[in-house]
């Protein structure tokens, strides 16, 4: 007979287990500079700086979600001024992608993966790479911020093509990111803050002409689980090489950086996910395993309800790469360095 506790949605498989504490992690960590709002079946993450935050499943929430549930939270965020975003574990709530949809919202997921403890890939960079982790009391901080949010953007929004052999070797990523890479006061000053808190750790990867990568991790000490049991958690966000310097291995030797920074600083879990399948592949080889998806949600493009539109060049919480279409969709969460 089976057991039923061996079930994958049974509470006390380890596979919930492990889905719950990741979802423990993604409620904990936008309460780090968002307020929060009670909206029933979500919980609505109100940023206080800089960034623009997202509505989640309420971590009570035992039952399935619904499409009032959802027309609920999106009624919330346009009372308070802020694009309707959500985001969830999908494997904890299937349902919320006919709901989401029946709202009207556009649907991707994503691969989620947690590190598994043993990495397949060196994490070696090539001799003409230096890799850096940022310290905010650096003279070049400002700088440093300025040109790892360029090189982001570049990298995920599709600014510009992969290079070509008539193309000399990085030359107009590098001129677009020269000229780009002036962050605004607000998004320095908050990302400062999270850096001396402790909140992220950015690093960069350079070479003799500038900064051609870049990615971060954010920590939080004390996560607890459903069942009571404290961990420590982090989660790789904003892996982002320029196009000119891709195949090189840098994503793979941030990655293990990051991932090692963040057990050493007492992470019992570390977790990441990725836009497509074939990007997860590059976690893959560092050590990472699939536990699951992640879902996100946004207002269509061509939504009249679009009023509380990102500038030109703000990052979203997640990028415009290939992803697992449900439909056209918001970005992926290791896209972007600039939110939880």
């Amino acid at each position: 007979m089976t057991n039923p506790d061996s079930s994958p949605d049974h509470p006390s498989s380890p596979d919930h287990q492990v889905l719950d504490r990741v979802d423990a992690y993604l409620d904990a960590v936008p309460r780090t500079d968002a307020d929060v709002v009670d909206v029933g079946a979500f919980t609505l993450f109100v940023g206080r700086g800089a960034w623009p935050y997202y509505a989640r499943p309420a971590r009570n929430q035992a039952g399935p979600i619904l499409v009032a549930d959802v027309r609920r939270a999106i009624d919330a965020a346009r009372e308070r001024g802020i694009e309707p975003e959500l985001e969830w574990v999908h494997d904890l709530h299937p349902e919320l992608v006919d709901a989401v949809r029946s709202a009207g919202m556009s649907v991707s997921l994503h691969p989620l993966l947690v590190y598994g403890g043993t990495a397949a890939m060196p994490p070696d960079l090539p001799a003409e790479y230096r890799l850096r982790l940022l310290d905010v009391d650096d003279d070049t901080i400002d700088a440093d911020l300025g040109a790892a949010r360029a090189v982001t953007e570049i990298a995920f929004a599709g600014l510009i093509p992969e290079r070509t052999d008539e193309q000399p070797a990085g030359e107009s990523d590098r001129e677009l990111a020269a000229a780009m890479g002036q962050a605004g006061p607000d998004h320095v000053a908050h990302l400062k803050a999270r850096l001396r808190a402790g909140y992220t750790a950015l690093v960069v990867v350079a070479d003799e002409h500038g900064t051609v990568a870049a990615g971060s991790v954010q920590p939080i000490d004390a996560v607890r689980a459903r069942d009571g049991s404290e961990f420590g958690a982090a989660e790789v966000v904003g892996i982002a090489t320029l196009p000119s310097a891709r195949r090189r291995g840098l994503g793979g030797a941030i990655t293990t950086y990051l991932t090692e920074l963040a057990l050493a600083r007492g992470a019992d879990l570390v977790l990441l996910s990725a836009a497509d399948d074939a990007t997860a592949q590059i976690y893959r080889r560092a050590g990472y395993l699939d536990v699951g998806q992640v879902g996100a949600a946004t207002m269509p493009p061509s939504a009249p309800e679009k009023a509380f539109g990102y500038g030109p060049l703000e990052p979203r919480p997640t990028t415009g790469l290939a992803r697992t279409p449900v439909d056209s969709g918001p970005l992926d969460r290791a896209a972007s360095p600039w939110r939880p």
